[in-house]
């Protein structure tokens, strides 16, 4: 197991360090659910992009039990062009500035103040581990949180 913050300083990096054309964001779709509670959530994952922007889209495995549902959700909300391909197993983004760039599970401990990043996606595949620990390290949601991952 890496912790992602600890992985930053052996390089003289913190943990906000990532190329400077980078930028990125996480959107989890389950907020209203964790409001007041400190009970660990599971939730899954992809990592979607916009050119050199990376968007971690997660939300709770009770809600989202498809790594599809998440593209799902994602493209709604955005207003971008996206089809069914074997519903409800994966989405494709028709849009060609997005693509999706794989998928896991993410556990997060809120009382702890840590999450851990697993697995992959059988549909979108493994994600990209750079593009995640740029996420998890920038990203308001992420403040304050130790970030490991387990493969």
């Amino acid at each position: 197991m890496l912790d992602i913050l600890e992985s930053y300083k052996d390089r003289g990096l913190n943990e906000n360090s990532l190329p400077s054309n980078i930028t990125t964001e996480a959107i989890f779709l389950s907020e209203g659910t964790a409001s007041g509670s400190t009970a660990p959530l599971a939730c899954k994952f992809v990592l979607i992009a916009n050119f050199d922007h990376y968007i971690m889209v997660f939300g709770l495995l009770s809600e989202y039990p498809y790594h599809a549902h998440l593209v799902s959700a994602f493209c709604a909300s955005r207003g971008i062009a996206s089809h069914w391909i074997g519903q409800p197993d994966y989405k494709q983004i028709d849009d060609p500035q997005y693509r999706t760039l794989g998928g896991g599970y993410l556990d997060i401990d809120l009382s702890r103040r840590s999450a851990r990043i697993s697995g992959a996606s059988k549909a979108y595949g493994f994600y990209d581990a750079d593009a995640v620990r740029w996420v998890a390290g920038a990203a308001p949601f992420f403040n304050g949180f130790s970030v490991s991952f387990e493969n």
